[in-house]
């Protein structure tokens, strides 16, 4: 995999290639990964998650001219055009670049012109939250350009706005916050409902994180990702009429035995979100007793429960998950991010990582014709920006 240094030294001499000089500036943004608490965010719960050693690179310089000149060396493609003639279009990253440029345009007044490149060893479109951290690797950017001083808070909801007009999905701040908040081998507890965090470390010195991704595209917009929001609020809303509900994360799962919902769907889906937080609290207590088979337990029951009640996976992430468990050394692995495909994360023993590696593929090339992507992660720090030149002194690239 190549690291981040190597990310923004390949992303700066692509620019002057392309440009003829040297970007002004670097911004870079992480994937993210959830350990515990999937679709949580949305229903003001709780969730552990990080941002991951894999990123999005920006470098960008202001330019004379009215043009903003962009080219995305993930798909080969360029772009070019004016802010008095911003279209909007169906491809998902040209339409998010259109969305914030529009966005500034609006809100700051903006009139200047950019060449821009953008390069990422993120995996696109698998639940690694690839669409946040380009936008917010875009924001960050274009503020950075101009002097403009944004707090996180701003930056999250600034970038939330733009993904929920371009992409048309409802969903929390989960990927903000790991993306903007996340600390170098730290993971953090979140309570959405107030919006706290709390740092911690994960000492399984014996065990590795890895990924597995199903290369299964979904696009939220045209999955059943918004129903479940707007399911989740119905049955919420019909238990506030039932009972007093202060804490939406303090529900015990025993309280939809004694006040069931009517719609036997919406009774799942909430069964999942009560059940999901209280897994959250459990692996919070595993991790600070380092307890790797707890851990994994726990994911294993919270991708039951994201396939069973809350049906967000598919056939191919739950053999994935399948074959995994029949593998000695695998301590659990559940679907991660929105689903309907995408990835799945796993704990494994070090003593078997290439031994996983190589079963997995084997056996799901031979069920699906697919090889999938495996890779170990880390957790990283969380968005930075910098002049070009301080990245040169100070990182010794």
């Amino acid at each position: 995999m190549i690291s981040k240094n190597k990310l923004i030294l390949s992303t700066a001499s692509i620019f002057k290639d392309k440009f003829k000089n040297k970007p002004d500036i670097i911004s870079l943004a992480p994937g993210r990964i959830n350990i515990i608490g999937e679709h949580t965010d949305y229903n003001l719960g709780l969730a552990i998650p990080s941002a991951i050693n894999r990123w999005i690179c920006i470098a960008i310089s202001k330019q004379k001219g009215s043009s903003i000149r962009i080219y995305n060396n993930n798909y080969k493609v360029a772009l070019k055009f004016s802010l008095s003639d911003i279209n909007h279009k169906d491809c998902s990253w040209m339409d998010l670049i259109y969305r914030t440029f529009s966005l500034f345009k609006n809100e700051y007044h903006l009139n200047n012109s950019f060449n821009i490149i953008i390069n990422s060893n993120i995996p696109i479109g698998c639940g690694l939250s690839s669409s946040t951290a380009f936008t917010i690797s875009l924001v960050n950017a274009i503020c950075k350009s101009l002097s403009i001083t944004l707090k996180k808070s701003e930056q999250m909801i600034l970038s939330q706005k733009i993904e929920k007009i371009s992409m048309k999905t409802n969903g929390g701040l989960l990927d903000q916050f790991s993306i903007l908040m996340s600390k170098k081998d730290k993971l953090m507890l979140i309570d959405f409902d107030t919006n706290d965090i709390k740092y911690f470390s994960q000492k399984l010195l014996k065990h590795s994180w890895v990924i597995v991704n199903s290369k299964i595209d979904r696009e939220l917009s045209n999955s059943k990702y918004n129903d479940r929001v707007i399911e989740c609020t119905k049955g919420f809303d019909s238990l506030k009429e039932k009972i007093n509900i202060t804490k939406l994360s303090n529900l015990k799962e025993t309280i939809l035995n004694e006040h069931p919902l009517d719609d036997s769907i919406i009774n799942k889906r909430i069964k999942h979100v009560i059940s999901e937080n209280n897994r959250v609290k459990n692996m919070y207590k595993a991790f600070l007793k380092n307890d790797a088979t707890l851990i994994g337990k726990i994911l294993f029951e919270s991708h039951q429960s994201l396939s069973s009640d809350y049906e967000v996976s598919c056939v191919e992430i739950d053999y994935l998950i399948h074959c995994s468990s029949k593998i000695d050394g695998w301590k659990g692995g559940r679907i991660v991010g929105g689903g309907f495909g995408g990835c799945t994360i796993h704990l494994i023993d070090n003593q078997i990582l290439e031994n996983y590696s190589k079963i997995i593929d084997e056996k799901y090339f031979k069920k699906y014709s697919i090889h999938p992507d495996i890779f170990l992660i880390n957790f990283s720090n969380g968005a930075e920006v910098n002049n070009y030149k301080k990245y040169i002194y100070s990182k010794n690239l």
